[in-house]
């Protein structure tokens, strides 16, 4: 239960529509979970502006349909929802041209996911960071940094969250709640007018959120030179294997980017020798076959050695997602650690 006031909305719609470049021509389809801070900022905005608002009970043709016909100019989807419809064989039967862009975020989102996505979805990316502590949108990636193919110095800048919004100030720090110079990885803190008042009745969890001014968010990454802000895991998603940090996010972004990856989580799984090794578990493209070692040598020369997965399982079933569409990794990693006294 986030405490927000009524100051953290109106600044959140505040920020969002000047960012954004909303105005009261726009029409916005909710087609994420309203009650998660992926959609919920709109419904303060909007109404702001006199804009329209319509919704859809999300799957692919729906959305689609409800483009096509009432020609909304804007959304915001988790990357679980984009590549649904990038993998949706009737994308191209409609026309989604009335969208002048598509807002992205609620969770990592792999480069291979917009790969697809700009080939079949024609319209501008912008890629969110928010949280609902902050009451919604963080940071925002303007779509002229937006590149998924290229000099690899631009397409590496997709990879980030964006710059501040006019609200909120922002800083990296380390375990004892210093601040770390640019380019150094450490938690990310959040400060300002938008910043939650607490947790319902939960005054220890309070505590340990807000600190010395700052919301901290569990999430680990850290700011270029130019103060775009690199998110590059939460914190119980890092892996530690052999003493070094595994940043899950990068290395299912490698993974994303085979042809026969639909949908790929990696996790830490117990490991003798390492104390973790990365596993990563992949649902196929239908009708696409490749062997666990193929997977394996795909990341040879994309990332460093101790970041390839030791083993990869395969699943038939979508991967397990929670209410916002994120995936659901404390499901996946909780079988291989459920004999053991710890989880790291």
């Amino acid at each position: 239960g986030v405490c927000l006031t009524h100051g953290n909305m109106i600044t959140s719609a505040f920020d969002s529509i000047v960012d954004l470049g909303l105005t009261e021509r726009d029409s916005w389809l909710h087609a994420a979970p309203m009650f998660h801070l992926v959609d919920a900022w709109s419904i303060w905005s909007m109404p702001m502006l006199g804009a329209t608002q319509m919704t859809v009970n999300f799957t692919p043709e729906r959305l689609m349909q409800v483009v096509n016909n009432a020609k909304p100019s804007a959304t915001a989807l988790p990357p679980t929802l984009i590549n649904m419809m990038a993998n949706d064989p009737k994308v191209r039967d409609y026309d989604l041209s009335s969208l002048r862009f598509i807002m992205y975020g609620g969770s990592p989102t792999p480069l291979g996911i917009l790969q697809k996505a700009v080939k079949t979805i024609q319209t501008e990316y912008i890629h969110g960071y928010g949280i609902t502590e902050t009451s919604g949108i963080t940071t925002l990636l303007r779509p002229y940094e937006f590149c998924v193919e290229g000099p690899p110095e631009r397409v590496a800048l997709t990879a980030s969250a964006g710059r501040a919004v006019p609200c909120i100030q922002l800083a990296i720090v380390d375990d004892a709640g210093q601040q770390l110079p640019g380019g150094k990885v450490g938690e990310i803190v959040i400060g300002g007018p938008r910043v939650m008042q607490g947790y319902w009745k939960k005054p220890q969890h309070t505590a340990e959120a807000l600190r010395n001014g700052w919301y901290h968010s569990g999430d680990i990454g850290y700011l270029d030179d130019q103060q775009r802000l690199f998110v590059v895991d939460r914190k119980k998603d890092m892996i530690i294997s052999g003493g070094e940090n595994v940043y899950s996010v990068e290395v299912e972004n490698v993974l994303s980017m085979h042809p026969a990856v639909r949908e790929v989580a990696v996790i830490g799984v117990p490991d003798e020798r390492w104390g973790e090794a990365v596993k990563a578990i992949i649902v196929l493209n239908e009708g696409a076959a490749v062997s666990e070692q193929e997977i394996i040598q795909f990341c040879n020369g994309r990332i460093a050695g101790y970041k390839i997965p030791k083993s990869v399982d395969f699943s038939q079933e979508q991967l397990p997602k929670t209410g916002p569409g994120k995936v659901a990794k404390r499901r996946l990693r909780d079988p291989y650690w459920a004999d053991r006294g710890r989880v790291i």
